[in-house]
């Protein structure tokens, strides 16, 4: 197995010590992509291996807008779109746009950017899932960015892969604000998923108003 091979599955492993092992040997790992061209930094964000992307990152890897995105690093991402204002709309190897990693992991600052920018909100992710920024949001739980999407003209009843909404999401996490603010944005609670599924039918009575 080639060290970049190495590393993408020790990342995938949560093997910190090999990590720190390979990149201490060779520094350019950090930037090392899997087959598909996911990168061993996004891979240690999407499994939430924390020490593993402080070991990646210490090393200072050049950072692409989706990382940065995934990162809340605004700074570094306004800078890349000011170089190039079309990475806004670009898609990353697993299909999400700049502005989707910013909603799903929490970046409340780094997505008002790109909305300024004139990002598109109801972008749809080019993969099977299908979903738009604020299925992004709903399904990380940050309410911020779900009422901020809304306010800059996302549509509430968009539909992602499975025909769920934003809704949907939101009723089965349990959380009554985020059901509270989809309804009073025109949510509607009758919509049924593929398999004929309510809001109500996926919050088993954990939110009310449904």
């Amino acid at each position: 197995m080639q060290p970049a091979e190495q590393i993408v599955q020790a990342v995938k492993d949560g093997d910190a010590t090999l990590v720190r092992d390979l990149v201490r040997k060779d520094p350019r790992l950090s930037s090392a992509r899997d087959e598909k061209g996911i990168s061993v930094v996004m891979q240690a964000v999407y499994y939430r291996r924390n020490e593993l992307l402080s070991i990646l990152l210490a090393t200072d890897p050049p950072l692409d807008i989706f990382e940065a995105a995934a990162l809340g690093k605004r700074e570094l991402m306004a800078r890349l779109v000011d170089e190039d204002p079309a990475e806004m709309a670009a898609c990353s190897p697993d299909g999400f746009t700049p502005l989707h990693l910013s909603c799903f992991f929490g970046h409340f600052h780094c997505a008002e950017l790109l909305i300024r920018r004139a990002a598109d909100v109801n972008a749809v992710a080019d993969n099977p899932m299908a979903v738009a920024p604020i299925h992004s949001a709903a399904a990380g739980r940050h309410l911020d960015i779900v009422k901020l999407l809304l306010d800059n003209g996302a549509c509430v009843n968009a539909r992602q892969h499975g025909g769920w909404t934003a809704l949907h999401a939101a009723a089965m996490n349990g959380d009554q604000a985020m059901v509270d603010a989809l309804l009073e944005a025109g949510a509607d609670a009758g919509l049924e998923s593929d398999d004929g599924k309510t809001a109500a039918d996926m919050a088993s009575g954990r939110v009310a108003n449904l």
